[in-house]
């Protein structure tokens, strides 16, 4: 009997402990899903935000906005290697714990990693000199860009940077955190980032300033910019493949932006052929220059050489310079504009 009772009870207990740990694996995963329910909203919200900031930013130029996220890890992809130059180039994805976004054509520049509750986003347009295409870059408070260059171009980045403090409603908070010095004389634009390390970049402006072409000196090797907004861009890239993955997006946009415009100043010309022969000779130049440039697009989505790939940027340099005139002669022969 004694036995019998001893029995009955163990077995209540263990029937009692069987239970209790169901019931608790019950509630886990009850927290378990509803957490997770909880990211993938976050993360949609969030995707959502982010893909309308882009989508904006191919309208809207010189914008910079503050985005309050979760506090999460972004982490921001460009494979060079797997770019498809003749559909437009490779594909920029930026993974979310439990969402990832893709931006197969928009030219995106932001450290591959950023990890803070605001984001920075940037918008500023690459106009060489007709409007390309906009860059976006991405960036956090918590990083900081350190610059010294000549008196000239620290004017035009102080008017252009995004501003160190952002107003959210009756907020304000900090935004991009940057220290402009011009205090230089030598033609040198010298930058220091702090994107988790220090990050030293080196802008050759050669002849020209931040407007005009040259070279750019990453720590893992050179690079080219043309116009100011590449020169922005490589303050943000993560390192040269990142900067050129995303300048190879621009460029193929830039091949398609001057077809068409080839496409009219031809026609143009035809209009003007034995009336006006000052304007058709505009138009015939502006033609010849405008091919210039498409074929040395075509040089940089042909190149299999990573260190002089962007190169020919230099020369399409050579061919804005070109158009400008141009454009500047069209206005004095009261010829249609040439772009």
């Amino acid at each position: 009997m004694k036995r019998n009772a001893q029995i009955t009870l163990q077995f209540n207990w263990i029937f009692t402990l069987i239970a209790g740990v169901i019931i608790l694996t019950f509630f886990v995963m009850v927290v378990m899903r509803a957490t997770h329910v909880a990211e993938l909203k976050r993360d949609a919200k969030l995707a959502d935000d982010l893909e309308a900031t882009i989508e904006g930013s191919s309208v809207a130029a010189n914008t910079a906005t503050l985005l309050q996220i979760p506090e999460q890890d972004l982490l921001l992809s460009c494979d060079i290697e797997t770019c498809d130059p003749s559909s437009g180039c490779g594909e920029a994805s930026l993974t979310l714990p439990t969402t990832k976004i893709s931006f197969p054509i928009e030219p995106l520049f932001s450290p591959s990693k950023i990890r803070s509750a605001d984001l920075v986003t940037f918008t500023y347009p690459w106009e060489v000199p007709y409007r390309a295409t906009n860059f976006l870059m991405l960036s956090s408070p918590q990083y900081t860009i350190e610059i010294d260059t000549i008196p000239a171009v620290a004017e035009k980045m102080k008017k252009d940077l995004p501003p160190q403090q952002i107003k959210i409603g009756l907020q304000q908070r900090k935004g991009l955190q940057w220290n402009i010095n011009g205090d230089r004389e030598n033609r040198i634009l010298k930058v220091k980032r702090t994107f988790g390390q220090e990050y030293d970049l080196t802008v050759d402006l050669g002849q020209g300033d931040i407007d005009g072409s040259g070279t750019i000196k990453f720590p893992d090797g050179q690079s080219y910019f043309l116009g100011r907004a590449s020169v922005y861009a490589a303050l943000f890239a993560e390192n040269k493949d990142a900067y050129e993955c995303n300048m190879l997006k621009a460029v193929f946009r830039l091949q398609k932006s001057s077809q068409i415009l080839k496409a009219r100043a031809e026609e143009i010309q035809k209009g003007y052929a034995g009336s006006n022969t000052a304007c058709a000779e505009v138009f015939t130049s502006a033609g010849t220059a405008y091919a210039l440039i498409i074929d040395n697009t075509q040089k940089i989505a042909a190149s299999t050489d990573p260190t002089t790939r962007f190169q020919p940027l230099i020369d399409i340099g050579s061919s804005v310079e070109k158009l400008k005139q141009l454009n500047h002669n069209a206005q004095i022969y009261s010829c249609a504009s040439v772009y």
